[in-house]
């Protein structure tokens, strides 16, 4: 060690590493011991390799090669601390250290045995001259060597490329993102596909310091594709290629379980967090993949450690964000069985974990579990029969099961019970349903889902008490009322409107119309609106009738809010409710022990129970 070397010594060695590629090498390993008042000194010897000229005897012989590849290394060792005293002599050494990365990168030697140092020597210069000097990376010729790098030297026997220069590149001006995907000349199939097989190449060897590098990087890259307005098509593969978030997923957690802990795996976990952060809501197939592959778990591991990972805001927003996810039956399905899983982990300790995260990550994983558990119930229940739908024949009014009524073909809204009836409504209907057909039936019908309306009748059913004072409070007749429930974050929306004041040109009128007559004619029907990420379906549908009998909701404060109306005030559903009921009796057979809550499932059992007593709402 060269602390342990009187001066003189220490002089000695760095004159010897001049002309002996053992004691350049030990130089360069032994870097961390070098005093700092050698520090200049050892940059000469380093520069002094790199200052050779570039002739085919000297760059085709290996020997020569490591002299070069190794003082590259010396001179990325001097670091962002040395540099940042000397600016100079990294504007100094850069043209000598871009033309040899340029000259052996350019050879192709596939048993090159420096290879991997030489990309980490190159990749750690462009880092450097991105902190210390932005301006030695705006060359344009600098930007195209940066994407050869990327793109590999073709080697047959691995991948071999750097991924950093690039990222340096794109660190200093932001829309460079768009010019490397046109320079690249890769469509973006081919540039995804590469870049998960490089990360998953990475994460699958035993960890190293260059291993973790690659992870680092590339999902770095992956995070600049998904931040900086990058091309539209590349952002489409990504939030469409299923491969994507559990790869990610995969090797956060491959490299969150090293042993071998540094702070650059601290910063390749977080990246890769980050980005499966970011596409994970995107749409319910990203957020049932992402539960699928593990999310829970990692977002609740940085949660609990926010000291380390610093992204306990990330971790809270997504929590936030996969909530809509939980009204649609394939990300329940998921998040129960995510849960399951982790319950039976028995080292798992999800109480402590939740002790350590901020309070903000808390409360939103308590919101996640009381609303997968209400969907889990709720969803139960439909399988088993529960909450039929009611329809009724646009003409003569009778009212029965959906199921039995057909919907007219050119509006795709109302019902009929019969061919015959539909017939005398045609006089009254025809106008209307030719609107519907010419501009607007396409966006109509391509709206409609089953699942949505069924879901948001039984909560306008549940939370009717609620209903009724926020249509008093805004005097809305209940005849003309309207009740929309907005999905798009959580806690979820729930207010009321006036049906007779929709806009005449939309597609609700003509709902509205319908309802309004149906209303009049004292059918218990109602116009929906259920938002969800944006898209808007629209519903004519009929309630329970004995949904004003079942109380005010005041048992149910202590189960939590899942819904607010619009000044965010907290509503509960009614006094009697089935779905509480079921909540309830969970709580009290587990023993409000989580994991025997999501191991044992014991809401589907007395789901089952409640359908066999004929439940009702």
């Amino acid at each position: 060690m060269f602390r342990n070397l009187a001066p003189r010594e220490i002089i000695k060695a760095l004159t010897k590493a001049r002309t002996n590629l053992t004691n350049l090498n030990y130089l360069v390993l032994r870097f961390d011991s070098l005093p700092e008042r050698y520090h200049s000194k050892a940059f000469e010897v380093f520069l002094h390799h790199l200052q050779k000229p570039i002739e085919f005897p000297l760059l085709g012989d290996l020997k020569e090669r490591q002299f070069v590849i190794i003082s590259m290394s010396g001179l990325s060792a001097l670091g962002v601390a040395y540099y940042s005293q000397y600016e100079s002599h990294l504007v100094q050494c850069w043209p000598n250290a871009i033309a040899w990365a340029k000259a052996i990168f350019r050879l192709r030697l596939a048993q090159e045995p420096l290879r991997g140092s030489c990309l980490n020597a190159i990749g750690k210069m462009f880092y450097l001259a991105s902190i210390i000097n932005a301006d030695l990376l705006k060359d344009d010729n600098i930007f195209d060597f940066a994407i050869e790098l990327w793109k590999g030297d073709g080697s047959e026997e691995d991948d071999s490329f750097s991924a950093r220069p690039i990222l340096s590149c794109l660190d200093i001006k932001e829309n460079w993102i768009v010019d490397f995907y046109k320079r690249l000349g890769w469509d973006a199939s081919f540039l995804v596909r590469t870049m998960l097989g490089r990360y998953t190449a990475a994460v699958a060897s035993n960890p190293t310091f260059l291993t973790i590098i690659t992870v680092t990087d590339i999902s770095h890259l992956f995070y600049k594709f998904v931040q900086e307005g990058s091309p539209d098509p590349v952002v489409d593969y990504l939030t469409h290629y299923p491969a994507v978030i559990p790869t990610l997923i995969k090797g956060l957690q491959a490299v969150l379980e090293d042993t071998d802990q540094t702070s650059e795996h601290v910063y390749a976990i977080r990246c890769s967090f980050l980005v499966v952060a970011t596409l994970a809501p995107f749409n319910i197939n990203t957020m049932r993949c992402a539960i699928d592959s593990g999310i829970l778990r990692a977002s609740l591991a940085f949660a609990s450690n926010p000291e380390r990972f610093q992204c306990e805001q990330e971790a809270v927003s997504l929590m936030n964000a996969l909530q809509p996810g939980l009204v649609f039956r394939s990300v329940a399905s998921a998040a129960v069985a995510s849960m399951k899983n982790l319950a039976a982990k028995k080292i798992f300790d999800l109480p402590q974990m939740l002790q350590s995260a901020p309070t903000l990550f808390r409360e939103e994983w308590t919101r996640f579990e009381s609303l997968l558990l209400e969907q889990a119930v709720i969803f139960n229940l439909f399988d088993n029969g529960f909450a039929v739908e009611s329809g009724s024949c646009a003409y003569c009014k009778k009212i029965a099961n959906r199921k039995d009524f057909f919907k007219c073909s050119g509006c795709d809204i109302l019902l009929y019970c019969s061919k015959k009836c539909q017939e005398c409504d045609w006089e009254r209907h025809r106008g209307d349903c030719k609107t519907v057909n010419e501009n607007l039936g396409e966006l109509l019908s391509a709206k409609i889902s089953r699942a949505s309306r069924r879901q948001g009748i039984l909560q306008a059913n549940r939370y009717w008490s609620s209903i009724v004072a926020l249509a008093r409070k805004k005097e809305i007749p209940l005849s003309d009322l309207g009740v929309q429930i907005v999905y798009d974050s959580a806690p979820f929306k729930l207010d009321v409107f006036d049906c007779r004041k929709v806009d005449p040109s939309s597609v609700e009128s003509i709902i509205s119309k319908e309802v309004l007559r149906a209303s009049n004619e004292g059918l218990p029907c109602i116009m929906l609106k259920i938002t969800h990420l944006g898209t808007v379906d629209i519903y004519m549908v009929y309630l329970n009738d004995d949904r004003g009998a079942r109380g005010d909701g005041g048992a149910r404060l202590t189960y939590g809010a899942i819904y607010v109306d619009e000044d965010n005030n907290k509503l509960y559903p009614a006094t009697r409710d089935v779905v509480s009921d079921i909540i309830s009796q969970s709580h009290a057979l587990s023993k409000s022990n989580w994991r025997e809550l999501w191991g044992k499932k014991p809401f589907e059992i007395l789901v089952k129970e409640a359908m066999e007593d004929n439940v009702t709402y």
